[in-house]
């Protein structure tokens, strides 16, 4: 391949990822309405409005769904309900101080217990066979 052939396959290239690109922007600028997306554009029932974390593993969630806001204590542990909201009682107040208190009180599992057997001794290996030329070569 020749230097013009590569720079015109370079080109080609750059010029599909252009347009890809702004395809891209096109559909996230504007929320185009995609062939393989569920929903059809209408409004969604269920939301996550706000996500805090706390440490590496535990979080919380300001989950909507219709009318109603659910915050959730999200952890490996299991997952909790901390308030619930059905838009009756006003708006939601979250005490974080609390939050963090309720997710330090989870119990850590334990930890597993040892083998019932001690493991097996490794078997020696032997050495590999020196390689061979299957078709020496002919002297002439």
């Amino acid at each position: 391949m020749d230097v013009a052939g590569l720079l015109r396959a370079l080109g080609a290239l750059s010029a599909i990822l252009a347009l890809l690109g702004g395809a891209l922007w096109a559909v996230r600028r504007y929320d185009l309405a995609l062939p393989g997306r569920i929903g059809g554009g209408k409004a969604a029932r269920l939301a996550i409005t706000e996500r805090l974390s706390l440490d590496p593993k535990r979080s919380i969630a300001l989950v909507r769904h219709g009318a109603a806001e659910h915050l959730l204590l999200l952890a490996p542990e299991g997952n909790m309900v901390l308030v619930a909201d059905d838009r009756e009682t006003g708006p939601l107040a979250i005490d974080l101080a609390l939050c963090r208190e309720l997710a330090s009180a989870v119990p850590i599992p334990p930890t597993p217990p040892p083998a019932l057997w001690p493991m097996p001794p490794k078997m020696p290996t032997r050495p590999a066979n020196p390689r061979h030329d299957p078709l020496p070569a002919r002297h002439a």
